[in-house]
């Protein structure tokens, strides 16, 4: 599949969007700090950054940000506006000096476990009719990757991940006190008192001017706008077709493997059991339970409390194992029990359950897959001619039934598409193309009348060509047609500001007066209600109260009134009572929720503080005046 590498254009955009999530895994949960503490100097040449000893060109970091973008539908230049590519080159610079930092500390991968990490990432996308080698090929074809390219991000990402856990499992634990006050501010209770005025019991006081109407309309202009739509027509090519005309001799394949035979060898490899202590003592402790008869998972629980120190046996080559640990484990003999190990990531208990010797995969374990490789190959050539051959006739002027005579495909016409596609209905046309629904819509929309797309590929292999002949431009209801509508709508708002107004004079004129509650209820002829018992964890018991008056009452000292507002109207409200929990009655399991998210928050600081610390060690530079000549200068593009 490497010959649709060389092609650009809206292909397989699905598996853009599902290439940039695999990425960024790592990226995302460790931005905890602004990008702003990075811009800390110019930088010469072509490169967008320098971090440390690596730098950033503008190439690979245009793959990356269009990449992302493509996710959201904006383009570049717009992004770039919006600050959004400050957000990429912040995660691409943090990515950097997290893969530099692992390597530094000597974290190395092995090629099985990077080799796991992928195949959990594709599964998902394995359908009927394609398998896991095919879904590989499409995603690095489709992104230009090379498999060195690929398993190279998988190995960073995998590294800074195991790096983010060393850092984060540091922390020791949460404050039982700040728990203990966090318990209590989010179980105080109150009971209060008000007065609700609804503002549809407030007279209007004047009638709308028309001229008061028509800046209304010109506010709400968008309301009455009717979407512009578009009429396509899709040509669908299946690859089955393509795929039947292919023929591999078993004399091709055979070649294929004695050609390739050192692919197929595979060294010695250790399988391991292991448990990962954060500190000597527990590692001993450990290694003593197993010494008397224990298992390492049972031991490893017993002592540490949580499961997740234990790793299942695994098998490792020599070189993907950690510095510290390689030269015991592959000097030790099946059976043996390691005393326990320091690295980065902490006190390394671990069994050999077995060993593995170097072997040669035998041409029969492998010849269906190679088969099957070589089937992919020849049909990605096939695709590729295929695919010039459409290109060059939609080059020429030829319309889609012009092609369909030289090229068999399946025409069906779409009509009256908006811009949000199948997303804007529970039933929509385009549902027939599935997840590829939003590939369709974009393409249609990036279209001028009359125009047909280059060739885009589905996640089923099904190639097509979208044209798009027709458009109903957006349009909006004339201000006649809603007139009433605007009048009531003027009307509603007018009474809200009379009726607010109305209540702030009423509680300035009762606390000069000393006015109790009562008093402002009988003379508004009014009656004073009341709510028991409410929490800020349950603002819908708090009815006609909305969540953020909710907020105010909580902040209001008892017996002040205040004016707050209700789900109707505007309310008077005083409270009456305040009571705290008791502290030794606390719910156990709300208390120990409060300490998993203060953790959480705290081990999120402590990576936040390690990155800011590394990015010192680091130096980071960043070419402004690159990006500003790459994506600020051009003209915004529709």
């Amino acid at each position: 599949m490497v010959m649709q590498a060389m092609r650009t254009g809206k292909a397989s955009i699905a598996l853009k969007y599902v290439l940039f999530s695999l990425l960024m895994l790592a990226m995302i949960g460790l931005v905890f700090s602004d990008i702003g503490g990075f811009f800390r100097g110019g930088v010469s040449g072509s490169d967008v950054a320098n971090v440390g000893n690596k730098t950033i060109s503008l190439a690979s970091f245009d793959k990356s940000a269009r990449r992302a973008l493509s996710r959201m539908n904006i383009p570049p230049q717009q992004a770039y506006q919006m600050g959004i590519m400050d957000q990429i080159l912040g995660n691409e610079i943090r990515g950097s000096i997290l893969a530099q930092a692992s390597a530094s500390h000597g974290i190395q991968i092995g090629r099985a476990e990077i080799a796991k990490q992928i195949d959990a990432m594709i599964s998902p996308m394995v359908t009927e009719g394609t398998d896991k080698k095919t879904v590989l090929n499409q995603i690095l074809a489709s992104q230009g990757f090379t498999e060195n390219e690929f398993v190279g991000a998988i190995n960073n990402e995998v590294s800074a991940r195991l790096l983010s856990a060393a850092i984060q499992n540091g922390y020791l634990g949460a404050s039982e006190k700040l728990a203990d006050d966090l318990y209590l501010y989010q179980n105080e209770e109150r009971s209060i008192e008000y007065i609700n005025f609804p503002h549809a019991k407030f007279d209007l006081k004047k009638e709308p001017l028309e001229n008061d109407l028509k800046t209304l309309y010109e506010a709400l202009k968008e309301k009455y706008a009717s979407e512009e739509t578009r009429t396509i027509r899709v040509g669908l090519i299946n690859q089955d077709s393509i795929k039947s005309s292919i023929e591999i001799s078993d004399e091709k394949v055979r070649k294929a493997y004695d050609d390739d035979i050192a692919s197929y060898q595979v060294p010695e490899q250790r399988v391991l059991e292991q448990a990962v202590a954060k500190t000597q003592d527990d590692a001993e402790k450990i290694h003593t339970l197993v010494k008397d008869g224990s298992s390492l998972k049972a031991a490893a629980s017993k002592v540490t409390k949580d499961s997740k120190t234990f790793i299942d046996a695994q098998p490792f080559q020599k070189d993907g194992m950690l510095e510290q640990i390689k030269t015991p484990v592959f000097e030790a003999k099946k059976g043996d029990l390691l005393p326990p190990i320091e690295s980065q990531l902490g006190w390394h208990v671990i069994k050999i359950t077995d060993i593995k010797t170097p072997e040669t995969k035998s041409f029969e374990s492998v010849k269906d897959q190679i088969k099957k490789d070589m089937l992919d190959l020849e049909l990605g050539d096939l695709k590729l001619d295929l695919i010039g051959r459409l290109e060059d006739m939609v080059a020429a002027g030829n319309s889609l039934d012009e092609i369909s005579k030289d090229i068999q495909m399946d025409i069906s016409e779409f009509k009256d598409i908006s811009s949000k596609g199948a997303m804007e209905s529970r039933k929509h046309p385009l549902d027939v193309f599935g997840d590829d629904a939003s590939v369709v819509t974009q393409t249609a929309f990036e279209l001028f009348e009359g125009d047909i797309s280059q060739v885009i590929e589905f996640k089923d292999g099904r190639m097509a060509l979208v044209s798009l002949t027709g458009i109903k431009p957006k349009s909006y209801k004339p201000y006649d047609d809603v007139k009433a509508e605007l009048k009531a709508r003027w009307s509603d708002e007018q009474k809200r500001m009379d009726n607010r107004k109305y209540l702030l004079e009423l509680l300035t004129t009762s606390g000069v007066e000393s006015r109790s509650l009562k008093d402002i209820a009988a003379s508004a002829k009014l009656k004073v209600k009341s709510l028991e018992r409410l929490t800020r964890k349950s603002p819908e018991k708090a009815d006609p109260i909305t969540p953020s008056s909710l907020n105010q009452i909580f902040e209001t000292q008892p017996k002040d009134m205040i004016a707050v507002d209700t789900t109707d109207g505007v309310a008077i409200v005083s409270v009456t009572a305040s009571k705290l929990p008791d502290i030794k009655k606390a719910d156990k399991k709300a208390l120990e929720e409060i300490k998993l998210t203060n953790i959480k928050n705290a081990q999120q600081e402590a990576m936040g503080l390690y990155l800011e610390n590394l990015s010192k060690n680091y130096k980071v530079s960043i070419n402004k005046s690159i990006l500003e000549r790459a994506y600020g200068s051009q003209e915004q593009q529709p």
